[in-house]
């Protein structure tokens, strides 16, 4: 059989968890971005600690870090249940972190 894409596993994740559809198209956002970083076509054994590791420093350069988490947690979310579907191997180490440094918001208070 031929191997399964990341971007079309979305669907299959859509459909087994309750993610709504704005949610579903972050997911193929996602899967795109990294097609794209990777000049080509992603699947799903292509995923490794190493290679999203390495998407996830480049793409660190572009945008913030907020933004770096979420892809990060959008990626390990769909590799770890393609990965509990037998799809792939599961992760076993740890994939490059997607720190947010925090911000101290300035309180108004009325008198």
């Amino acid at each position: 059989s031929t191997p399964l894409r990341l971007i079309d596993y979305v669907p299959v994740y859509a459909t087994t968890h309750e993610i709504d559809v704005e949610t579903a198209r972050q997911y193929r956002m996602t899967a795109g971005k990294i097609e794209e970083w990777n000049g080509g076509p992603v699947h799903l054994h292509d995923l490794s600690e190493l290679f999203v590791s390495a998407f996830l420093r480049d793409y660190s350069q572009t945008v913030r870090p907020a933004t770096v988490r979420s892809k990060r947690t959008q990626l390990m979310a769909l590799w770890r249940s393609a990965a509990d579907e037998y799809l792939c191997d599961p992760p076993t180490r740890r994939v490059r972190s997607a720190r947010v440094p925090w911000v101290s918001r300035e309180a108004w208070t009325i008198e």
